[in-house]
């Protein structure tokens, strides 16, 4: 039976990327999480140990936005359409009508932020997990700003990502967050008309290939090595929110977690990443802090891992102090 395809934005997308290749966030990560079936902004199941993509986000100067073709090997696409979410059916052409909520998925648009005020209080467009959607952030929204957590910024999803999403950033961002951690991350701002990112000298317009998510400007594939990768108040973080860019800039708290403390993305101490308990040794938690290394001069404080990986695209010579054999 031929599966038709639903008249709807998002699964019209989910199409599209599927037939760009893979598009698998934290597939395209070391120590991406897996665990549960939550909402989440790359719908990841699984992880390719050993590979992660450079620089895949588009230009941050004023203009059309251009993404790179470049992408990392992934066993699914998170917006595989099932059964769940198109319907056999046997009486009409391509586009076909579904069946249950009449949710719009495309309410808004990020790159505009083109929310009007309701009720005088003003609002922000914001990508969610529609309802029955692919556990991916495929559609938009408009929500109330309520926060006032400015540019990259820690911030909280206090109720979740799904169609009742909010955040405590201010307006000028959203809160983008790590599949399994889908109640905190940290505020990703807006591009400016013609997805410029003047506001934020060194940031790139973000956005995946095929697909628009995450629409930010983001200071993406940094160095972790490097004290200079990011602006002075920032820090350059093990982070896969999105496809590409596994390490990011952001406004990182000082002090962070030590050394095999239980840990989610973005808050172990320098010098280290939290990566998934499958890589950390001794780890009793869904993720721990392991140390970053130099795999040409590999030195581990834990005698019982291993210098191995690839985690952050721009340095092929950083690894992580993880258990021998579960990058390969």
């Amino acid at each position: 039976m031929l599966r038709k395809i639903v008249a709807s934005r998002s699964v019209l997308l989910a199409t599209a990327l599927a037939a760009c290749g893979p598009s698998t966030g934290e597939s395209a990560t070391l120590g991406a999480t897996s665990e549960q079936g939550a909402s989440s902004s790359t719908g990841v199941d699984s992880a390719s140990a050993g590979a992660v993509t450079g620089a895949n986000s588009t230009s941050g100067t004023s203009g059309p936005s251009t993404t790179s073709s470049t992408t990392a090997d992934a066993t699914s696409s998170p917006m595989e359409t099932t059964a769940d979410t198109v319907p056999d059916t046997d009486d009409c052409d391509f586009i076909c009508e579904t069946s249950g909520p009449t949710e719009e998925p495309w309410a808004c648009s990020p790159s505009e932020n083109d929310c009007p005020p309701r009720d005088g209080q003003p609002q922000k467009c914001v990508f969610y997990v529609p309802q029955n959607g692919s556990l991916r952030r495929e559609g938009t929204r408009c929500i109330p700003v309520t926060g006032d957590k400015g540019p990259y910024e820690p911030c909280s999803l206090p109720t979740g990502i799904g169609p009742e999403i909010s955040d405590d950033c201010d307006g000028s961002g959203y809160c983008l967050e790590v599949y399994g951690t889908a109640d905190h991350g940290f505020c990703a701002p807006y591009c400016e008309p013609g997805f410029g990112c003047d506001a934020y000298p060194g940031a790139s317009h973000s956005q995946e290939n095929g697909s628009s998510f995450p629409e930010a400007c983001l200071y993406g594939d940094c160095d972790p090595a490097d004290p200079q990768a990011c602006p002075e108040d920032m820090r350059c973080v093990f982070y896969p929110a999105w496809l590409y860019d596994a390490t990011q800039c952001w406004k990182v708290p000082e002090g962070g977690l030590e050394l095999g403390a239980s840990c989610d993305y973005g808050q172990c101490a320098p010098g280290l990443l939290c990566v998934r308990d499958d890589y950390a040794n001794g780890c009793q938690s869904e993720r721990c802090c392991v140390e970053w290394c130099d795999k040409q001069s590999p030195s581990c404080a834990d005698p019982g891992s291993s210098c191995e990986g690839t985690w952050a695209g721009v340095n092929a010579d950083l690894g992580a102090c993880v258990i021998p054999g579960s990058t390969e």
